[in-house]
């Protein structure tokens, strides 16, 4: 929309699948979230979701408003043929398991001896399922030293963790428990600030 010559967004996801659903099927329908090995992709509300039905709506918040009224009293919801229409002219989304995300990791580092995080193997997956021609762009999200154990389960290697990383996981967390009121926390900020 603002030039970048895209010719598809992939919207790769883990089992938890509600985008691959609602972009194949035109239904918004969650299910139970399911717990993976790619944490960041476990939801069935996808907090940006409801910016796509205000776009593909020619920008109608009365229209998304419905939609999000209809989540909430059915939990769930249909787009029609013309918003379906938007949508496919520009995502294409499919799913990758937990077995096949793991092969992933393994293979990444078997052929090009680097460790990538389960959501990166994520989207490379989708993609290499997809075969899509052309070129590909994918986005890695995260850094595979925040998945140690997941890299060593998919590859049998223990990842060399950057001295930053570690220096990170090894200090003492600190945080403040703070009451369920603005103006405590209001108070806590300015003190800080």
């Amino acid at each position: 929309k603002m030039g970048l010559p895209i010719n598809k967004l992939i919207v790769a996801t883990n089992k938890n699948d509600i985008l691959k659903r609602v972009i194949n099927t035109g239904i918004y329908k969650p299910k139970e979230v399911l717990q993976t090995i790619s944490p960041s992709m476990d939801i069935q509300i996808a907090s940006n979701f409801e910016r796509l039905i205000f776009y593909i709506s020619s920008h109608d918040d009365q229209i998304t408003l419905n939609k999000m009224e209809e989540l909430k009293k059915n939990n769930e919801f249909k787009l029609n043929n013309e918003q379906m229409s938007i949508i496919r002219k520009d995502f294409i989304s499919e799913s990758l398991s937990e077995d096949e995300t793991k092969n992933v990791m393994k293979e990444i580092n078997k052929n090009y001896n680097i460790f990538v995080d389960p959501h990166t193997a994520v989207g490379i997956g989708v993609l290499d399922k997809l075969s899509i021609d052309g070129t590909n762009v994918i986005l890695s999200t995260a850094h595979y030293g925040k998945f140690p154990e997941t890299a060593k389960e998919a590859t049998g290697k223990d990842p060399e963790l950057p001295d930053e990383i570690k220096r990170t996981m090894e200090e003492k967390e600190k945080f403040d428990i703070l009451p369920n009121d603005l103006n405590s926390i209001k108070k806590f900020i300015k003190e800080r600030a």
